[in-house]
């Protein structure tokens, strides 16, 4: 089967100075996911220009801004949000949701940027061609590291049933999250992801399009900590990235998702390793 894949695009870029930016990844977009229908969720304070160049560009593009203040944070994590659910809303089916954000648009990060421009969205055939492979391989990133959940962070929650500070951070086995979490962190919230891990969490957890962000535990940081990375693992979903720097932080990282594996008795996925070596062949 061929994958069907759409695109999320959180645009959060304030200043005309910055609207290089979007310009950067308009042509991004036309070059790599042309054929895709794209939801773009833009920031309550974005530039007034985004909507008349999203308008412009040629893509196959839907685009709605936050309207609610309550939901704004200063970051496109609250954009992706608003992306997600204009998704989710469409009532279409995908198999791969690619997370493209402004990155730099609020920051000098334009070396980060540049890096998935160049390097990991011109992938998306080998990325797509290992999500048709693997059934199991549930987010593809660029980059990664370790990170330590505390949960005593739950403290900071206002307003969140105490279901979803159960069954997504405090780690209980539910029937959406049966397992685990692993310590294995995708960063810098622009990856590739298994559709029906965002299925699976919005059925069971619909609540989430109410909850503004900065009521969460992790802020802004939510998209790329829980969506990219805990919810997925704790569903059984193997992570993987292109770049794994050197040689003992790679085998630290593998280690970790081997002992996540063995510890919840996912078995089925221990030949993954071998499955996506060929990616170092891909990545620049």
């Amino acid at each position: 089967m061929s994958i069907n894949a759409c695109v999320l695009f959180a645009v959060g870029i304030d200043l005309d100075t910055k609207m290089y930016v979007l310009d950067e990844y308009i042509t991004m977009l036309k070059n790599n996911f042309s054929d895709c229908d794209i939801y773009a969720g833009i920031n309550f304070t974005a530039n007034s220009n985004i909507e008349n160049k999203l308008k412009n560009s040629e893509l196959n593009i839907q685009y709605e801004r936050i309207t609610n203040p309550a939901f704004h944070i200063l970051s496109d994590a609250s954009s992706y949000q608003l992306a997600l659910k204009m998704m989710m809303d469409s009532g279409k089916k995908y198999d791969v949701v690619w997370f493209v954000h402004t990155k730099g648009g609020h920051n000098s990060r334009d070396d980060i940027r540049s890096l998935y421009i160049n390097n990991f969205f011109p992938k998306r055939n080998y990325i797509e061609g290992k999500f048709e492979e693997l059934e199991h391989l549930g987010v593809f990133g660029y980059r990664a590291g370790h990170y330590n959940w505390n949960n005593e962070t739950n403290d900071k929650c206002l307003g969140i049933s105490d279901r979803i500070i159960r069954d997504i951070w405090d780690g209980v086995p539910t029937k959406a999250l049966p397992y685990t979490y692993c310590k294995y962190i995708i960063i810098e919230t622009m990856f590739a992801m298994r559709a029906e891990i965002l299925y699976t969490y919005i059925k069971e957890y619909p609540e989430f399009f109410e909850t503004p962000l900065n009521k969460l535990p992790t802020g802004r940081w939510f998209i790329e900590l829980e969506l990219c990375n805990i919810i997925p693992t704790r569903m059984g979903y193997y992570p993987v990235v292109f770049f794994d720097y050197h040689e003992e932080f790679k085998r630290g990282l593998q280690f970790t998702i081997d002992s996540w594996i063995v510890e919840n008795k996912l078995f089925h996925l221990l030949d993954y390793k071998v499955k996506l070596e060929d990616r170092y062949e891909h990545r620049n």
